[in-house]
């Protein structure tokens, strides 16, 4: 695809280029393999509005390569990427990408913990509270503790307050 289709690199209006792809692809479901490897390659570009629209136009891809790539992203120097590929896990539903996001929800950026902990509350609570249960709870660190209690706040589970609870 060329890099016209990602938008402009001049200013936020490149943020427009993961709508445009998403329309495509959901129009040109034969030409979805090529499309969404020229979104994995576009994670990895120089310009940061073109890694934030291709990992917006992700979304939803529940594919290993796709999940992989959104990862990666999710270690991206950028905010408003990481956030982005975040928000973009939480929509594929995989099960390997819950630990990224537990990560996500200790990240030094609001936005990034934000979009984590929002992505995070569509799993199950049951799957969310292994993952959390898998953790040691010896020597956490203030940020485990914080993450741990905003995700846990968005679930209405009597398992969840009691955890609550006891970091109270």
């Amino acid at each position: 695809i060329p890099k016209r289709y990602f938008g402009d690199t001049d200013d936020g209006a490149g943020f427009n280029g993961g709508q445009s792809l998403s329309i495509i692809s959901s129009r040109y479901a034969k030409s979805i393999k090529k499309i969404q490897n020229a979104l994995i390659q576009a994670l990895k570009d120089d310009n940061v509005a073109v890694r934030y629209a291709a990992a917006t136009a992700l979304s939803g891809r529940n594919e290993p390569k796709v999940v992989e790539a959104l990862i990666g992203a999710t270690r991206d120097e950028d905010k408003f990427v990481r956030a982005s590929a975040a928000y973009a896990l939480g929509t594929t539903g995989a099960a390997v990408a819950l630990k990224a996001l537990m990560k996500c929800a200790e990240d030094e950026n609001e936005v990034v913990r934000f979009s984590a902990v929002k992505a995070i509350s569509g799993y199950s609570f049951d799957e969310v509270f292994k993952r959390l249960s898998d953790q040691k709870n010896g020597l956490e660190r203030k940020s485990q503790i914080i993450a741990k209690i905003e995700i846990l706040s968005q679930f209405n589970d009597a398992r969840a307050t009691d955890i609550l609870r006891n970091y109270l």
